[in-house]
């Protein structure tokens, strides 16, 4: 009973803590989707309703990759399933995350590197290494400028696998590096000309600290941020 008392304390706290959280974020995108919406019902100068409405769409958009984000976290908070794991390539799940993020690349003329393409068993449940993978590398897209590049590496070593991905962005300084994987949390500097939530990174130290994963955050030799997932390797990968 103890323990079952345990467990509704603690998803109703997820649920204060969701809804506390998606309320707060939402607020001022909303406020503002209004106001830019009541701009183009009263104008009728098609000079300042075209740029209502494209303001309108960005918003939007801004939001639905908000709302995917915060219930990615709800679900990572509250449903116990999502931690069963089984084998998986790592290198699969990597190449199909680029495939699916290949026109937002292309769109920037990004170029994206994958070394060591070989086969990386490790423990994982896979719809979430893929949520983590994914956030990696949108982020890293997000943040590189036009014409950039990124680089992703998988590597195995003894016990250890490693996913390494690299971009020619802004990067982070040593100082913020803990910060920005709060949730929320947005820098000054980049928040004003790349969109995003500021849930990225959360999502990902939360869905390595699931998969028993190492996170490690530095500068890239590329001049912006290099960020290092190290997961324990499949024993039987190990022993063939």
């Amino acid at each position: 009973m103890n323990d079952l008392f345990a467990r509704l304390a603690q998803s109703f706290e997820n649920e204060r803590r969701f809804i506390a959280d998606a309320s707060h974020e939402l607020r001022t995108p909303l406020a503002g989707l209004l106001a830019q919406t009541q701009v183009a019902l009263k104008t009728q100068q098609e000079e300042m309703r075209t740029p209502a409405l494209k303001k309108i769409e960005q918003a939007v958009h801004r939001m639905t990759h908000m709302v995917q984000q915060l219930l990615v976290l709800s679900r990572i908070d509250s449903d116990e399933t999502l931690v069963e794991k089984q084998p998986t390539d790592l290198n699969q799940e990597v190449i199909q995350v680029i495939s699916d993020l290949d026109h937002s690349a292309h769109s920037k003329q990004i170029e994206i590197e994958l070394f060591n393409n070989n086969s990386h068993l490790i423990s994982s449940n896979t719809q979430l290494l893929s949520v983590m993978i994914r956030n990696l590398i949108d982020n890293a897209i997000r943040y590189t400028p036009v014409g950039g590049h990124i680089e992703v590496s998988i590597n195995a070593e003894q016990t250890l696998v490693t996913l390494c991905v690299e971009d020619s962005g802004p990067g982070i300084p040593k100082d913020m590096r803990k910060q920005v994987l709060q949730r929320f949390y947005r820098r000054i500097e980049t928040a004003s000309t790349t969109k995003g939530s500021g849930l990225g990174l959360s999502i990902v130290s939360q869905i390595a600290s699931i998969h028993q994963a190492s996170l490690y955050l530095d500068r890239s030799a590329l001049g912006g941020l290099k960020v290092l997932l190290v997961f324990p390797q499949l024993q039987e990968q190990r022993a063939a």
